[in-house]
């Protein structure tokens, strides 16, 4: 299902993660993939421990991320920092 739908919003003539001009590299499908990646890991863990009854419930599964989120929040605060630090740098050297 999550592969499904980020097919449709990647194929057509005018799929949303498409760029401007309508083609794959430079767009925000792109930018982002490392980010939807992530997010596919997640789900699909999720769904493995809750169909082989590792987790039980919605508690559970909230409880697995918001210690998962507790334990590296100060690597992902860094990461973020440090991509919007990259991204300046690369607007003010490369002038957009």
């Amino acid at each position: 299902m999550y592969l499904a739908g980020m097919l449709l919003l990647l194929l057509g003539p005018h799929a949303i993660l498409l760029s401007v001009t309508g083609h794959l590299y430079p767009s925000p499908f792109v930018s982002g993939i490392l980010q939807t990646m992530s997010l596919g890991f997640v789900l699909t863990s999720l769904l493995y421990a809750v169909l082989s009854f590792h987790l039980r419930g919605w508690e559970e599964c909230l409880s697995v991320l918001y210690w998962g989120i507790q334990r590296y929040d100060v690597w992902i605060l860094i990461s973020m920092l440090a991509v919007q630090l990259y991204n300046a740098l690369c607007y003010v050297w490369n002038g957009a």
